[in-house]
């Protein structure tokens, strides 16, 4: 064994992913192509009980993935360590997909290297901030325009599933559930608070929706429907919100979600009083349909882990900004 890895792949690979994952190019790379590496893999498994369509997308799905993140790192100040080998390059490439990658999102080492990239930038904090006024304004125009508007720190956070309510009831047996919780403006309701996170969505997450809607569409899922073949099904007339139909609606909680031939999902919104803040909390509840719904799954696990919190973050940081907070400039 290589006495620089001491300890073993996984262990060694884990301790320095950080340095060469800085980059916040580098990162949205990998968070689009690394599901869509283990999706090409577990087509080659699952191509000889399904069909030869998994083979077609599988070879794609495994190379772009090589290329794609090749040159993500390119962007990064610390290369990545050279191979020595074939054997090193394959263990390497299978460990950082299935297991590093995974790992470094659910440990909250790529929302901190997210963050930290980001550092100085508007993303966590805006600031407007007007010129200044003329030599004869009067005081209290001075003072009015001098004002600087502060769009407070988003920080999203993983909490328990939330006992009772409008999902308690939706599954008798729940195969996977998660949920994460952010701070919110004094009034948000429910449903405000599901339009400002479901309504519209980050541009890469609706980038990488789009990627996986045209990498699995020959498996003919719901999910995978443009919005106009939705909107011709004859058992799709109900309200949506974004590309989510809206199941269930009372007071504090919407409940979205949808059936699947893969899996079903539903999706609890809350707003809660958690007797310091005002908190809105999206739980996340799936049941899989056998084989194909849990290999589905194995991918998009680590994504959903990154996208949720993702969109959370985008609709406290909408509902924050139309209710600023003002503080002087001087």
């Amino acid at each position: 064994m290589d006495p620089s890895r001491e300890g073993g792949l996984l262990a060694w690979q884990f301790e320095n992913y950080p340095k060469g994952h800085r980059n916040r190019r580098n990162l949205a790379l990998h968070a689009a192509t690394a599901p869509l590496f283990i999706a090409g893999t577990c087509a080659v498994v699952l191509a000889p009980f399904a069909s030869t369509w998994f083979l077609a997308f599988a070879v794609p799905a495994v190379v772009l993935p090589l290329v794609v993140q090749g040159r993500g790192h390119r962007l990064e100040a610390n290369p990545p360590s050279p191979f020595q080998g074939p054997g090193d390059f394959a263990a390497r490439l299978f460990v950082e997909q299935w297991v590093t990658f995974p790992r470094y999102v659910s440990s909250g080492g790529f929302a901190r290297a997210w963050r930290e990239a980001g550092a100085g930038s508007p993303l966590e904090r805006s600031q407007v901030t007007s010129s200044a006024p003329p030599a004869s304004a009067s005081p209290a125009v001075e003072s009015a325009q001098r004002r600087t508007v502060i769009v407070p720190a988003v920080k999203v956070r993983a909490v328990p599933v939330p006992d009772g309510g409008l999902a308690a009831a939706t599954f008798p047996n729940v195969d996977y559930a998660d949920a994460y919780a952010v701070g919110l403006p004094p009034g948000v309701t429910a449903r405000t608070f599901t339009d400002a996170v479901f309504a519209s969505s980050p541009r890469w997450v609706t980038a990488l929706l789009a990627l996986r809607n045209a990498l699995v569409r020959p498996l003919g899922l719901i999910a995978t429907r443009s919005p106009l073949e939705r909107a011709a099904a004859p058992d799709d007339g109900g309200a949506r919100i974004g590309i989510f139909p809206v199941l269930a609606e009372a007071g504090d909680e919407v409940l979205l979600g949808l059936d699947d031939r893969h899996l079903d999902f539903r999706l609890s919104v809350r707003v809660v009083d958690d007797g310091r803040e005002r908190l809105g909390v999206v739980a996340t509840l799936v049941r899989f349909h056998g084989l194909l719904g849990r290999a589905y799954f194995v991918p998009v696990r680590p994504a959903h882990r990154l996208i949720v919190p993702a969109m959370l973050r985008h609709g406290a940081r909408s509902l924050a900004a139309a209710r600023p907070v003002h503080a002087d400039a001087g």
